[in-house]
């Protein structure tokens, strides 16, 4: 566990389900580890981790695999109509939340400056400026050969008695 792991620094966005207790442990376990706090002063009742429910039972967006998650990532950067609404809901949620605990932003605040950010295209080119701070942006790849499969009914995933996952 790096200490840059961004996905669980300052802002700790813990799945629901049965896997929960883990990514809680290891958002505690990371925070101490990188800023070198005592089992006292970490952890969620201190404030200093602030963890964030949400429901990781569904997929985000429609693109499974790098290229496809990144298409539906900058499909709601760009407001493209069509864009995921899942996913640009999820983003706002988080964004809201780190301008909040970075006190950029007052209590309950943060989900609409997030918004008009987005809305306004200023995220947009904040992602493109760090982009090209890292050597530049490249729009992802078609792959050469591809296969539609459509569903047979509509729908949302789910448990399935079975899976490899559960066991059952």
């Amino acid at each position: 566990m790096p200490c840059h792991d961004a996905k669980r620094w300052g802002v700790t966005q813990n799945k629901q389900g049965p896997s929960r207790w883990k990514f809680c442990r290891q958002s505690r376990t990371i925070w101490r580890r990188c800023a070198g706090l005592s089992n006292a002063k970490a952890g969620v009742s201190s404030g200093v981790v602030q963890p964030i429910y949400t429901d990781g039972l569904q997929p985000v967006g429609r693109g499974i695999g790098p290229a496809l998650e990144a298409r539906d990532v900058l499909a709601v950067l760009r407001g493209t109509a069509g864009a995921p609404l899942d996913l640009r809901e999820r983003a706002l949620q988080l964004s809201g939340a780190l301008l909040e605990f970075c006190s950029a932003a007052p209590e309950g605040g943060g989900y609409a400056i997030s918004a008009k950010l987005l809305d306004s295209g200023q995220a947009l080119a904040k992602f493109l400026a760090i982009c090209d701070a890292q050597g530049g942006f490249r729009e992802p790849s078609h792959a050469c050969y591809t296969h539609v499969v459509l569903a047979q009914r509509t729908g949302r995933t789910g448990h399935q008695p079975g899976n490899i996952q559960d066991g059952t």
